[in-house]
């Protein structure tokens, strides 16, 4: 069984990154967030962990009061460097 650290997130994005920085630097837990966008605490748990994304309304909460813009949430996150790319030497006869 995958530990939860283990399991790819089903929506990566770049507003979860952006969303907990928005809520360290206001000292914001989730239960406060969860309370500007009207939603429950489990929702925005949802949302840090990349398994949701924000709705269109709760997104433009986020962006409104957090700073946290709204198309991010659409915006996958660069994917990891493969080193598979680079041409490989030719062996053999």
């Amino acid at each position: 069984m995958e530990s939860e650290q283990e399991r790819a997130p089903k929506y990566p994005n770049k507003g979860a990154p952006e969303l907990r920085l928005a809520m360290e630097r206001k000292k914001l837990n989730q239960a406060a967030v969860a309370a500007l966008c009207k939603v429950g605490p489990d929702e925005v748990s949802r949302w840090l962990s990349e398994d949701r994304r924000p709705s269109l309304r709760s997104a433009l909460v986020l962006q409104d009061k957090l700073s946290v813009p709204a198309t991010l949430w659409h915006t996958e996150p660069p994917a990891p460097a493969d080193n598979d790319d680079e041409p490989q030497e030719a062996t053999g006869s």
